[in-house]
């Protein structure tokens, strides 16, 4: 789909989904995840914009725009991407 799986649009995607995955299946505690050590590096990443208190995982709006700009960009690096593919199909 034209997406370069190692920039930092796609790596932002996947710290969500581990982000998603924490508040799903431990109800945002760390202490319940398998790998916690994982969950507590993204949130390094993001220094304040993700935040553990009393072992759960805090998400600021801050953080959530970060994650609506990434999707936007990513759309339109896919959109840009078939947008040439059909041009080279013409």
């Amino acid at each position: 789909m034209g997406v370069d799986l190692s920039s930092n649009y796609w790596q932002v995607l996947m710290d969500a989904e581990e982000v998603r995955n924490c508040l799903l299946h431990a109800n945002g505690r760390i202490s319940l995840l398998k790998d916690s050590n994982k969950i507590r590096n993204i949130i390094n990443k993001k220094g304040l914009k993700l935040t553990i208190d009393k072992d759960r995982v805090i998400i600021s709006s801050e953080y959530l725009q970060i994650f609506n700009n990434n999707i936007a960009n990513l759309m339109d690096i896919i959109n840009n991407s078939q947008t040439q593919f059909q041009k080279k199909d013409l």
